[in-house]
């Protein structure tokens, strides 16, 4: 089995790692978030037919831009949240 281990200088001062033992900390917090807005995207995209043409164009831009932002910086969120 591997193993990794992280390690943190917790406290004050500038070689602090606070900031980042936050952001490690609150990752799968943040996966979470991003995979509720896709699956947000997704339903308004395929199932709500209470939207013009133009909202749904709207709708396939943002769900377009969301994905180009993800891959961007190399986010798949089907392989990190299934």
């Amino acid at each position: 089995m591997t193993t990794a281990t992280l390690k943190f200088k917790l406290g004050y001062g500038e070689d602090s790692d606070d900031l980042h033992f936050k952001q490690v900390t609150h990752a799968v917090d943040s996966l979470a978030a991003l995979w509720d807005v896709q699956q947000m995207l997704r339903e308004i995209y395929k199932y709500d037919d209470t939207l013009d043409e133009k909202q749904s164009e709207l709708v396939d831009k943002i769900r377009t831009k969301f994905f180009e932002i993800l891959a961007d910086n190399h986010v798949d969120l089907d392989e990190l949240y299934s």
